[in-house]
Order: structure tokens, then C-alpha cells, then sequence
């Protein structure tokens, strides 16, 4: 009875690390769902009421890779299903998927 009414003490430091996480996880789900879209730290970070060097660095420590590589991580990954799923030529399989230029996606295969 006492372990079901017990009151369980946080230390500071997690609940901000799950604060931060949760806050990540919204922004990369969003970037999930926006890929294909110009997506910029600075867009996104005033977005979520951050600043640019603090998103930074919330990409760097907690999803271990900075905003540009996981961006491209992602819009890889869809590329990659669409390149083995259709018959659509690799530049337009590049601009569909959020790459600037058709010239910039062969450098990440």
C-alpha cells in the first residue's frame, strides 16, 4: 500500500531532458510530415519559439547529428522507396522529395 501512495521524487535534470526530447519529437515529427518542403532551422526554430543556436544544439545532443544531416536523412529515405517503387526519373525523384536541385541528390546516395 505505501509503494502505491508513494510519492516519487524526479531529479531536476531528467524531467528537463524529457521536456527537451518531447520537444524534439514534435519537431521532427514535423519535419517527417513537411520534408518535402524548404525547411530551415531558423523557420523551424521560430516556429517552436527556440532560437537557432539553441535548436542546434538540441539536435546535436540529443538526436546525435545536426539539423542538416538529419533532414537529408530523411528526405533520403523517402527517395530511396520511391527510386525502388517507380519508374520516375532520379530528378524528379529529387525535387519531389524536398532536394534544391536535381544536381544535389546523387552526391548523397
Amino acid at each position: 500500500m505505501v509503494s502505491t501512495y508513494r510519492v516519487t521524487e524526479v531529479e531536476e535534470s531528467e524531467l528537463k531532458n524529457s521536456r527537451r526530447l518531447d520537444a524534439l519529437s514534435k519537431i521532427t515529427t514535423y519535419m517527417r510530415e513537411h520534408y518535402k518542403e524548404d525547411l530551415r532551422l531558423s523557420g523551424l526554430a521560430a516556429m517552436f519559439g527556440y532560437s537557432d543556436a539553441y535548436l542546434s544544439r538540441m539536435f546535436r545532443k540529443y538526436a546525435k547529428v545536426n539539423f542538416k544531416t538529419y533532414l537529408q536523412d530523411i528526405r533520403m529515405a523517402y527517395a530511396y522507396k520511391e527510386l525502388l517503387n517507380t519508374d520516375h526519373t532520379i530528378s524528379f525523384i529529387a525535387l519531389d522529395n524536398g532536394f534544391a536541385s536535381s544536381r544535389l541528390f546523387p552526391r548523397n546516395l
